[in-house]
């Protein structure tokens, strides 16, 4: 009998090649350049690291996927201190060319010894029927659950209680792998396992477009900067899906905490507070007395002050800061409203790594600080920022209200933008009564 959490739901299936279609623009490029280069062959692909979500059109796209999907989502040293972008993808492509077998020999090394006689064929062979017992998808998901077995049978020994920073860390770990592969799942093929899905932190992905999720205008709720980072694209109505970041495990905490230590986000509430808004000179002087006494604090190496007073150890030039802070600070006197958008430097989620947040500011008339956050992680499998992907999606924490879009509120969208052809062809999908009259409707109001 099949385990319950390996069963996919036929329902939670959507026809992907029709929903990425709609994105016109994305979808035609991508197979023009598809059709251009494809004649090259799949080597150039892969050595330039281009993420696989690129490729999918193309015979190389879903084995690269698919060889992508056994590995670990930590890629160790990708976010020290000093790695370029260059050293980046070279660390992603020796984590795809060697990942696997790295974490066998980590199997053996720490958990089975006695398979260190054996070869690598039979080490492996070995490993996997272990894996098929516990339902282990990756090697790189049976070794963090080994990892946390063997934390918990220690602190057992010892008589200690099991918990603690490194059980929560070894926790979200194993957490993390699984939901890689939920990822890939729904990213490449469109299907996902709801109850792995929850189970390890993530909500049920939900399709939207990009206004929708971040917001168009000037509300207290609203990031339309996020839209205009991603530019052309992206357009606000664009279609991608959305899961949100439970609060399993802490990972929610944890990662709006890694915004709010930032010194980002600490320049922007202490200016809120105390600089004169108006005045540039004012917020630039406030922002650097505020990463100034976060820097004297950290010198001591002391963690007494609490960690929202600590400088973040890759920071090493607090100029650089500043600058970074004055031109990301904006402020609307007529809302009032100050926001900034940063990646913060902390990265407590393994699966999504570095963040991107938006963080929107309004003190009250009795100096009250009110906020909004909005971090969002453009998932990728091997490469930020990948243009020919073929499906977008977003990991967000937000208190927006992401809804779905409707088949009715297509049509419209697409007679407001005055893509005929396709607003015809959305209007005939809808059967019954009420397509003659969402037709004229999308037509009046465009």
């Amino acid at each position: 009998m099949k385990n319950e959490l390996d069963y996919i739901l036929r329902k939670n299936q959507i026809p992907i090649r029709r929903l990425n279609e709609e994105n016109d623009d994305n979808y035609r490029r991508t197979k023009d350049v598809l059709t251009k280069v494809g004649t090259y062959g799949g080597g150039a692909y892969v050595g330039s690291a281009l993420a696989y979500q690129g490729l999918k059109y193309g015979p190389v796209g879903p084995a690269l996927g698919h060889r992508a999907k056994k590995m670990s989502t930590i890629v160790e040293g990708f976010y020290d201190k000093g790695v370029t972008q260059k050293d980046k993808r070279w660390l992603m492509v020796q984590h795809l060319a060697s990942n696997e077998k790295e974490e066998i020999q980590k199997i053996v090394k720490s958990h089975a010894p006695n398979l260190a006689k054996h070869s690598t064929k039979i080490q492996e062979g070995l490993i996997r029927d272990e894996m098929n017992l516990w339902g282990d998808k990756t090697f790189a998901e049976h070794r963090a659950r080994l990892d946390m077995e063997k934390f918990e049978r220690m602190r057992r020994m010892k008589g200690a209680p099991i918990g603690g920073y490194k059980y929560t860390t070894l926790k979200r770990g194993l957490r993390h792998e699984r939901l890689a592969q939920e990822m890939i799942d729904w990213t490449e093929n469109a299907k996902y396992n709801k109850n792995r899905l929850i189970a390890n932190g993530l909500s049920e992905p939900k399709v939207t477009d990009m206004k929708s999720a971040f917001g168009a205008g000037d509300a207290f709720n609203d990031h339309s900067r996020v839209l205009t980072q991603h530019g052309r694209s992206l357009p606000p109505d664009a279609k991608v899906s959305i899961s949100h970041i439970l609060d399993v495990g802490g990972d929610r905490k944890a990662i709006v905490g890694s915004v709010t230590r930032d010194a980002q986000y600490q320049m922007g509430e202490h200016v809120m507070r105390f600089a004169d808004l108006d005045d540039a000179k004012s917020v630039e002087k406030h922002a650097r007395e505020r990463i100034y006494s976060m820097q004297k604090r950290s010198s001591k190496g002391l963690r007494t002050a609490g960690k929202w007073n600590i400088l973040h150890e890759n920071i090493d030039d607090v100029e650089k800061e500043v600058r970074k802070f004055m031109q990301t600070f904006k402020y609307n006197k007529k809302t009032g409203i100050g926001s900034i958008v940063f990646s913060p430097q902390y990265k407590p989620h393994y699966l999504v790594g570095g963040v991107n947040a938006s963080v929107n500011m309004a003190t009250t008339k009795s100096n009250v600080l009110k906020r909004n956050i909005l971090i969002s992680d453009k998932y990728d499998v091997l490469m930020n920022n990948d243009p020919f992907q073929r499906k977008v999606h977003f990991n967000v924490v937000t208190t927006r209200d992401v809804k779905r879009i409707s088949d009715r509120q297509k049509v419209i969208n697409a007679f407001k933008a005055k893509k005929w052809q396709k607003a015809m062809r959305k209007a005939w999908q809808l059967s019954g009564k009420g397509m003659g009259k969402l037709v004229r409707i999308a037509l009046f109001k465009r």
